[in-house]
């Protein structure tokens, strides 16, 4: 009987390599996937996997008369929902993934401590974007 509740307890969990499988998805988000050609935001459902990954919150907001651009008229005017995304911390993932892989180890960080090395731009822009708060931009 514990065997099984063992089984069942660590299929609901990460494991190291997942969970920096998924921080290496958050570090590669491209954000101009979300966009059609004409510059309009995709539906979520059209989105890849990886996309989605990358996406922590939607707002919606029905707005209407709005002019919705398409490849092959003017423009219609519809109701259309406007969305707010908050994304993934691309910054925060680079940082975890470089922490996890020794990036950012003592011996290296006194080699690199020069100006500009990637140790001290990383340093700089956690403090600029709220520092450790987690992952998610508001």
């Amino acid at each position: 009987m514990k065997s099984k509740k063992a089984s069942a307890w660590a299929a609901q969990h990460m494991g190291r390599d997942e969970v920096l499988a998924h921080l290496a998805r958050a570090a590669r988000f491209d954000v101009r996937r979300l966009f059609d050609a004409a510059g309009n935001l995709k539906p979520p459902q059209d989105w890849d996997d990886d996309t989605a990954a990358a996406i922590a919150g939607l707002d919606f907001q029905d707005q209407r008369g709005v002019k919705r651009k398409d490849e092959h008229d003017e423009g219609a005017t519809e109701t259309k929902q406007v969305r707010s995304l908050h994304t993934i911390d691309r910054l925060k993932a680079l940082e975890l993934l470089g922490k996890a892989h020794g990036v950012f180890d003592a011996s290296e960080a006194e080699e690199t401590a020069g100006e500009g090395s990637l140790a001290q731009l990383l340093a700089q822009a956690s403090e600029q974007n709220g520092g450790l708060n987690g992952l998610v931009r508001r």
